[in-house]
């Protein structure tokens, strides 16, 4: 009840067809809404709602029958598990019913409108969207209401039908009353049901299957319309598909793959993995192209098919946004590389850099697309110990190798380094680099050279004088360092710079400012 207050006195009574006996009947006593369960035999039934003050308040429907009814006060019908029961008996009718067992009073005669019916529905041509082949017709020339079953279509007036091969799987209704009523659009066909109302109807829908017919019914909200108040045109237009727009590659996962342009929408790759079926999908949003590596999961060393799917931004008579699917459904094959080796870097091993001491990093070379994490392997060669794994837990391509337990100082290494990726998979390792870390005296525990001190060195020492220096930047960029001397008495200081094998890398020979 629209208004909220029951049925006003209004019934509802259900009669066997057979018997003309009544078999159930109810009210609504208070509120907006009642289901009443019903137990009935096979057969078929006539419904008769009304009696009350405010019928023009009542809706009602009858769910879980073949044909199911509904509509407002007045009279209807339905079957249990019993076919063609009702329908047009007069065999000079436009509509005659050869299978019908009850009249229903639905008949119309001549002039026979083909298109009255479903089962005459004119056919429509479909072209790409923003392209109408428009078909016009008169709405008030209709005579049958047809109702298909359908939770939407509730009756309103005598209706026209119309049908069209579906070329993808989306489709945009638009019908224009040029007569000016209240248009009610719908579309049927394959489990979908859609509804539009008002004077100018864009009906967009989506997953429709290629090549199956769907049905539009077109009727007025208010009544069929008078003579000359009917007109309209209605058109159907299929939202185009995409595919691939690039080859089969092969491919990195650090690389662009892209989908045919199609128009503002949505493009969504789905990957299915030819070696085990698995489907890893991916929306482009709001591009046309994806790089592979933002496709969740997809693992490098596969050959795929690849489908398209595309929910077009389009909007209805209204200006609300709707974004119908369109289903690809031509594919292609795609093939990504296996996963590149990743190594320490040149300028982290010990003939590029030397020792690095503890707390300094190391890191691998390239970085490797999709990888969540990395396993480094440290194999001592100084001594003979066993070789120390560690997961870094983070998608960055460098250690700490204070992180990695078990290292120590003045240890020699060889170090391998592998991606990990999502999926748990792991990559092959690099090759080996050398790494030394600086032990408790400053050197790796290899032998090396002696240093001597130099003359004025030792006379320094012996000078007790405790010289104090500022070096920086340190760590340094290689570029320029700056060393500032103070506490020195000499005149003349000699400095020279080492690296951690004790080679002389720098000599100065200095004068003490005053």
């Amino acid at each position: 009840d629209s208004f909220g207050d029951g049925w006003n006195g209004a019934t509802y009574d259900i009669v066997d067809a057979a018997t003309s006996l009544s078999v159930a009947s109810g009210s609504l006593a208070g509120g907006s809404f009642q289901a009443d369960a019903l137990c009935l035999a096979d057969g078929c039934y006539l419904v008769t709602v009304g009696g009350g003050s405010y019928d023009s308040e009542i809706s009602w429907a009858v769910v879980g029958a073949d044909e199911a009814s509904s509509g407002a006060a007045g009279t209807g019908s339905f079957s249990v598990n019993t076919a063609s029961c009702f329908g047009c008996m007069d065999t000079t009718a436009c509509n005659y019913d050869s299978a019908a067992m009850y009249d229903d009073g639905s008949c119309t005669f001549a002039p026979c409108i083909a298109n009255d019916e479903p089962a005459g529905a004119t056919a429509l041509t479909m072209e790409v969207l923003g392209t109408c082949n428009t078909v016009t017709d008169d709405l008030s020339i209709a005579q049958s209401d047809n109702i298909e079953g359908t939770a939407f279509t509730l009756g309103f007036s005598a209706d026209l039908w119309y049908e069209f091969t579906a070329v993808t799987g989306g489709a945009r209704v638009e019908v224009s009353s040029a007569g000016g009523f209240d248009a009610v659009v719908e579309i049927v066909g394959e489990d979908i049901e859609d509804v539009s109302f008002g004077t100018d109807e864009w009906l967009n829908v989506g997953d429709l299957t290629p090549g199956n017919t769907y049905q539009i019914s077109v009727c007025a909200y208010d009544g069929t319309p008078a003579s000359g108040d009917g007109e309209f045109d209605i058109c159907v237009q299929y939202l185009p598909e995409t595919t691939c727009d690039y080859g089969a590659g092969p491919y990195d996962l650090c690389d662009i793959f892209k989908a045919d342009w199609v128009g503002d929408a949505v493009y969504t790759f789905n990957f299915t993995a030819v070696s085990d079926g698995m489907t890893y999908s991916a929306d482009g949003d709001p591009w046309d192209f994806i790089q592979l590596f933002d496709v969740p999961g997809l693992p490098w060393g596969d050959d795929y098919t690849v489908l398209i799917d595309v929910k077009h931004n389009l909007t209805n008579v209204n200006g609300t946004a709707e974004q119908p699917n369109v289903p690809g459904t031509v594919s292609c094959p795609l093939t990504v590389n296996a996963p590149p080796t990743s190594a320490v870097k040149p300028s982290d091993n010990c003939a590029n850099f030397g020792p690095k001491w503890i707390g300094q990093y190391i890191g691998s070379t390239p970085w490797v697309c999709g990888a969540s994490d990395w396993e480094w392997e440290f194999t001592r060669t100084d001594v003979p110990e066993l070789a120390i794994t560690h997961l870094s837990g983070t998608a960055i391509n460098f250690v700490r190798l204070s992180w990695v337990p078990g290292l120590v100082e003045g240890g020699v290494y060889d170090v391998r380094v592998r991606p990990v990726f999502p999926n748990g998979a792991f990559g092959a390792f690099g090759g080996v680099e050398c790494v030394s870390i600086v032990g408790p005296i400053g050197l790796p525990n290899v032998d090396g050279p002696t240093v001597e001190l130099l003359d004025e060195e030792k006379d320094l020492s012996d000078a007790n004088v405790a010289p104090e220096a500022a070096i920086y930047p340190n760590p340094n960029n290689g570029q320029i360092l700056n060393v500032n001397l103070s506490g020195v008495e000499s005149t003349v200081v000699s400095m020279d710079i080492i690296d951690m094998f004790g080679k002389t890398v720098q000599a100065e020979q200095i004068t003490v400012a005053t």
